[in-house]
């Protein structure tokens, strides 16, 4: 089984922030319209927007479902490779 290297959440919350930020700016949604569509308190969206804040599985699911979009679109977090030499 492997593990989740801890040191990079900072980056993956970041990255999700943008995905959700990304695909919002991309319908033209004011974060208020995804506020009430998602359920997800707009503070909080701006908040994971901005990766500040720790975004729960729940509300990430609501916000996909907002928002049409795949889940995996939003949670997918692409890590650069690390190169042995």
């Amino acid at each position: 089984m492997g593990f989740i290297d801890c040191s990079r959440s900072v980056y993956i919350r970041f990255i999700i922030g943008q995905n959700i930020r990304n695909e919002r700016t991309k319908q033209k949604m004011p974060l208020h319209k995804l506020a009430r569509l998602s359920g997800v308190n707009e503070r909080l969206l701006d908040q994971y927007e901005l990766g500040k804040g720790e975004i729960t599985l729940h509300h990430l699911l609501k916000i996909a479902c907002a928002l049409s979009a795949e889940f995996s679109a939003l949670a997918t977090a692409v890590l650069p490779k690390i190169h042995a030499e």
